[in-house]
């Protein structure tokens, strides 16, 4: 009976110490693309506002409504103008986003915490 209590309290703390993603994200992405694009700047001022099935994308303070993406672990999204966050993804670090350029392909940036 004494292990079943530990167990169960174990769990409860497991959930209840779970780590959560932060409500609000504050970032600076930054690139080199600018050399190639000049639609793209070399660094962008972004606040991520999560909701509970989309996010809020502040850009150098315009926002944009973003839908949550189910392909990716953690991804947002929207088409016009197109912009894509993703947190964890492997080939751009632990914050990505995507930012529209001129060209026919994604162009992403990689961003870290302020």
């Amino acid at each position: 009976m004494k292990k079943l209590f530990i167990v169960m309290a174990a769990m409860t703390c497991l959930a209840a110490c779970e780590k959560k993603e932060p409500d609000t994200l504050h970032l600076i992405c930054r690139t080199s693309l600018s050399e190639t694009d000049p639609t793209v700047k070399e660094q962008y001022d972004v606040t991520v506002k999560f909701l509970d099935d989309g996010a809020i994308l502040i850009v150098d303070g315009v926002e944009y409504a973003l839908e949550q993406g189910y392909d990716a672990r953690v991804e947002y999204y929207r088409f016009d103008p197109w912009y894509n966050f993703q947190i964890g993804n492997r080939q751009f670090g632990k914050y990505a986003l995507g930012i529209p350029s001129n060209e026919g392909f994604a162009r992403y940036t990689q961003c870290e915490e302020k």
